[in-house]
């Protein structure tokens, strides 16, 4: 009886790169003891890299000439199948110049597209009012809201009265802690407090203006430390 072949890695393409594959792949990775079978990721490799050091995790990207060379490097890091993007991939913000991206993942051959099987499910449209962010949600909760509601309907909040759109937020996890809705303004940054960890705020749109970065919206409206975002 001749032996058995290990089986063969699974292939990750990268999705939408403004979106949370990188991340998922990433987070993937570091719980790779509980994995059945090792994997490679068709993505950019300086893009992961990034990521990774952005969200504060310790992965290391390697990349593999063909999809063979994925199990032997997998245990040590994390193994990536270039595909180059046109364009830096921002959080939340599609840009159709690498959309050839990642169709070139798809048809790269080493991974192919399956038809559906099964009855189609429509998902409710998201509204105005699912984008309305609670700061009683944990943090990672309201950053995967806020990105799934950008570009639309476009998370928003409430700064006193008056509404105010929220771009991409990222998990301050190395900050002390804010009641939900609170706010540290800094010369650079501004926080806001959640269940668990701040948030950072990103770009924000005032109601009727352009968006502009939360730091400079901060000193036009005079912010302290005493307002609070609901």
């Amino acid at each position: 009886m001749s032996p058995s072949l290990p089986p063969l890695p699974l292939a990750i393409t990268m999705g939408e790169p403004a979106g949370v594959g990188g991340e998922l792949s990433l987070k993937a990775w570091q719980a790779r003891h509980r994995a059945g079978r090792a994997f490679f990721v068709l993505d950019d490799p300086a893009r992961l890299s990034a990521l990774a050091t952005n969200l504060g995790l310790d992965v290391p990207v390697r990349e593999i000439d063909v999809p063979e060379d994925a199990a032997g490097m997998f245990g040590t890091a994390l193994p990536v199948l270039p595909v180059r993007l046109a364009k830096p991939a921002m959080a939340g913000r599609p840009d159709p110049a690498n959309a050839g991206a990642t169709l070139d993942a798809i048809e790269s051959g080493a991974a192919r597209p399956v038809p559906q099987t099964g009855d189609a499910t429509l998902a409710p449209k998201i509204s105005v009012d699912d984008a309305r962010v609670r700061w009683t949600d944990p943090a990672a909760a309201i950053d995967r809201q806020v990105r799934a509601c950008t570009p639309e309907p476009g998370a928003w909040t409430t700064a006193g009265q008056t509404r105010l759109g929220i771009g991409p937020v990222r998990p301050a996890s190395d900050e002390p802690p804010l009641a939900p809705g609170a706010l540290r303004v800094g010369k650079r940054d501004v926080l806001v407090g959640t269940a668990t960890t701040p948030v950072r705020l990103g770009l924000v749109r005032p109601a009727g203006k352009r968006e502009m970065l939360a730091a400079d919206w901060a000193r036009g409206v005079r912010l302290t430390d005493a307002d609070v975002l609901t």
